[in-house]
C-alpha cells in the first residue's frame, strides 16, 4: 500500500554549507507555518502582490501555501475529503483548532470541492517529535465515521513519513476505500544542491 506525498517547498535541516536565499526562505515558512519565532524577514508575492513574512505576520505564509495548492492541484472526482494530521496534543478532547486543521479549513475556503474532515486525533497526548510509525499507529483514533472515496491528508512539514503512514493506516483500518494521498507545505531535504521551491511528489 503506497503513499505519496506533495510538498509545495523543501527545507535543510543542517545547517552546514552554504545556504542560499531560498534555503532561508523555506526556513522562515516552516517555522511560520509551527507557530514558530524566527529572525529577520522574507518577501514573498502572494496572489500578485508581494508581501512580507516576518514573525509577527504569520498569516503570510499560510496564504502563499493555500495560493501555491490551489493554483496547482486539482482535486477532481471523489478526491473531495481532507484530513488535517493532528499534532501530539490534538485529543478527541481537545476543541483547540490546531496547525493542519487552520490550513485545511483554508484551503477548503479557496476550493469549495474540499469538505474538512478533522476526526483524526490521538488518544492522549503524545511527546513531541515521535517519529515511531507503529506508536503513531497504536494511539490514533477516528472519532467520527470515515468519509467515503478520496482522502488526502495533510501536514505541515513532512521529515520521515512516519506521521502520515500511521494516519493512512488507522483510516484504512477504521474502513477507508477510497484512495489516500497526502499534502505538506514542506519535505526535509539534505542535499543543499536540491531546487527549493516547486512541487515535488515523493513515495513514502
Amino acid at each position: 500500500m503506497s503513499l505519496h506525498n506533495i510538498s509545495v517547498c523543501r527545507y535543510l535541516t543542517d545547517i552546514s554549507g552554504e545556504w542560499s536565499q531560498d534555503h532561508y526562505r523555506a526556513r522562515n515558512i516552516v517555522r511560520a507555518i509551527k507557530g514558530d519565532t524566527f529572525n529577520g524577514y522574507a518577501f514573498f508575492r502572494v496572489g500578485g502582490v508581494l508581501r512580507r513574512l516576518d514573525s509577527k505576520n504569520i498569516q503570510t505564509a499560510v496564504d502563499w501555501f493555500v495560493d501555491r495548492i490551489a493554483e496547482e492541484v486539482q482535486f477532481t472526482g471523489k478526491s473531495n475529503t481532507i484530513c488535517p494530521i493532528p499534532d501530539s496534543q490534538s485529543t478527541p478532547s481537545s476543541t483547540r483548532v490546531f496547525r493542519t486543521l487552520a490550513l485545511a479549513v483554508s484551503l477548503a475556503q479557496r476550493m469549495p470541492k474540499l469538505k474538512v474532515w478533522p476526526h483524526l486525533k490521538f488518544k492522549q497526548p503524545m511527546q513531541r517529535k515521535i517519529r515511531d510509525e507503529d506508536l503513531l499507529f497504536r494511539n490514533l483514533v477516528c472519532t467520527a465515521p470515515i468519509p467515503t472515496g478520496d482522502i488526502v491528508l495533510l501536514d505541515d512539514v513532512c521529515t520521515t513519513g512516519s506521521h502520515a503512514r500511521a494516519a493512512q493506516r488507522r483510516l484504512v483500518k477504521e474502513g477507508a476505500e477510497g484512495h489516500i494521498s497526502a499534502i505538506s507545505v514542506a519535505r526535509t531535504m539534505l542535499d543543499p544542491n536540491e531546487v527549493v521551491f516547486g512541487f515535488r511528489c515523493d513515495e513514502l
